[in-house]
């Protein structure tokens, strides 16, 4: 038996999934072979599960709370005026500039409200009697189909 097979056998090996005939023969391979010995020794000591002391007991910290509580209080205390200074600029800017609109909107409102009824009504009339973009669009092709013969 080589040594790949042995190696690539290990998870059967290890749950005891192997026949009885192929279990014979990792034992054999592994008594005369140092080599898989020490794979499997490794191997079966990694896939070991963890003991209960194992891990070491962790005690919550106490102070853990108050520290917070201080860090907090540290970084409340501190002053940022660049930040409060860039948000106090952009809400002005906005201001500014909505209340601009607005008075430049009124200026535009009030100067094309000088129309009466009637010419609105006969703006919408000229509007939908004209005729329609394909009826331009062929007049357009037309005239250029003529000034090119």
């Amino acid at each position: 038996m080589s040594t790949k097979h042995v190696i690539s056998q290990f998870p059967e090996w290890f749950e005891q999934l192997l026949s009885e005939e192929s279990l014979s023969r990792v034992k054999d391979h592994l008594d005369q072979c140092s080599k898989c010995r020490k794979y499997y020794s490794r191997m079966a000591l990694l896939m070991q599960p963890p003991g209960d002391d194992t891990f070491p007991e962790l005690e919550p910290d106490p102070y853990l709370a108050t520290r917070v509580k201080a860090i907090a209080q540290k970084k409340a205390g501190v002053f940022k005026p660049v930040k409060w200074l860039k948000w106090t600029l952009v809400g002005a800017a906005s201001s500014i500039a909505i209340l601009l609109g607005v008075e430049l909107g009124n200026g535009l409102y009030t100067e094309t409200q000088t129309d009466t009824n009637t010419e609105i009504v006969a703006t919408y009339y000229q509007a939908f009697s004209q005729e329609g973009i394909a009826d331009q669009w062929q007049d357009v092709i037309q005239t250029k189909q003529d000034t090119n013969q």
